[in-house]
C-alpha cells in the first residue's frame, strides 16, 4: 500500500486521463512507426524526392482537429533566400523561400 499526497492523487488523475485521451506511450510510438514506415515506402519510388510526414498525427497524437503535413525534398530544385542569389537555371529551377510567422512561400 502506498501513501498517496494530495499532489499524488492529483497526477494520477491526469496520467490516467492522458491515457485515455492520447493513448499510451507505445500507442504514440506505433502511430509514428507508421508513418515512418508510409514514408519510407512512398520514396522508394522516388530517386529525386523525399517525402517526409510531420504534424500532429505524424507525431502519433490522434486527437480531434490532428492533421497531417507533408513535406516533399526535391533534390533538383535550388531554394533559396536572398534574391540576388539566384543565378540564371541552367539546370535546376530556382526558387525563392519568403518566411513569415508560421508559414513559408516558395516563389
Amino acid at each position: 500500500h502506498l501513501f498517496l499526497t494530495g499532489n499524488d492523487f492529483i497526477e494520477n488523475d491526469l496520467v490516467k486521463h492522458l491515457i485515455r485521451t492520447v493513448g499510451t506511450e507505445l500507442d504514440i510510438r506505433k502511430r509514428q512507426l507508421l508513418f515512418i514506415l508510409h514514408d519510407k515506402i512512398n520514396n522508394a519510388n522516388y530517386e529525386n524526392k523525399t517525402q517526409i510526414s510531420s504534424g500532429s498525427l505524424a507525431e502519433g497524437l490522434d486527437l480531434p482537429g490532428s492533421d497531417v503535413d507533408i513535406m516533399f525534398v526535391d533534390e533538383v530544385v535550388n531554394v533559396t533566400q536572398i534574391e540576388r542569389n539566384i543565378k540564371h537555371p541552367v539546370q535546376r529551377t530556382e526558387v525563392l523561400m519568403e518566411t513569415d510567422t508560421g508559414f513559408t512561400r516558395l516563389r
